[in-house]
């Protein structure tokens, strides 16, 4: 079953819960952020356990307090996962930062480690700074979630052409030069996606999530 992203007060009530188990642990603050001493305090067993599919690097199991993680991914991978297991995070670049804080990795690695690991539909554009020459911003790379490619296809089909002047995309990316993070919404079929984007000086990154369920009344 694919996990749907949270409503606005179930997002704040994770948060929550995720600084208070840290403060519990004695861990706010620490980084990168002790997974073993936090799942300790937690009560969370480990498990090494092959992935029930190829796209499945983690699981939990919250009646049995256990954390389940594909023994084959590289180190860092295997940290993330279980730091995405542990804590449940929304589809928000707030979550990306948190993240690439916790573990001292690059926003851009982070962003695409997250992508690749959820099991929700989420997707991500590297978007260059320097329009081509029909003014259009050249879309480096798109990478998805197997379940947002099973629902919207490639994250490529956001802006086949580059990030056209004029377009929501093209406003949303500008933005982020100054700063501004207001992210905005695409209809997608019968749903809506909600983009953000972050800009680290080479490039712009852009989340892309299906919207919360009250941003889809709007």
């Amino acid at each position: 079953m694919i996990a749907a992203e949270p409503a606005p007060y179930t997002a704040t009530r994770i948060a929550g819960i995720v600084q208070a188990a840290l403060r519990g642990a004695g861990l706010l603050g620490v980084l990168p952020t002790p997974l073993d001493a936090l799942r300790r305090t937690a009560g969370i067993a480990l498990v090494d356990a092959a992935p029930l599919r190829a796209d499945v690097l983690g699981a939990t199991w919250f009646e049995a307090r256990t954390i389940y993680v594909d023994p084959a991914q590289s180190p860092s991978r295997r940290r993330f996962t279980q730091a995405h297991e542990l804590a449940g995070m929304p589809c928000e670049f707030e979550t990306v930062r948190t993240l690439a804080a916790a573990h001292g990795a690059s926003p851009h690695a982070t962003l695409h480690h997250f992508v690749q690991a959820d099991p929700r539909p989420v997707a991500m554009l590297a978007v260059g700074r320097f329009p081509a020459k029909d003014g259009a911003l050249p879309v480096w790379r798109g990478v998805e979630s197997p379940a947002f490619r099973t629902r919207h296809g490639p994250a490529l089909g956001i802006a086949p052409d580059g990030v056209r002047p004029g377009s929501a995309l093209h406003a949303l990316v500008e933005r982020a030069r100054t700063g501004d993070v207001t992210p905005v919404h695409l209809g997608a079929g019968g749903s809506r996606l909600r983009l953000e984007a972050h800009y680290n000086r080479h490039a712009f990154l852009v989340l892309v999530a299906e919207a919360p369920t009250s941003a889809r009344r709007g």
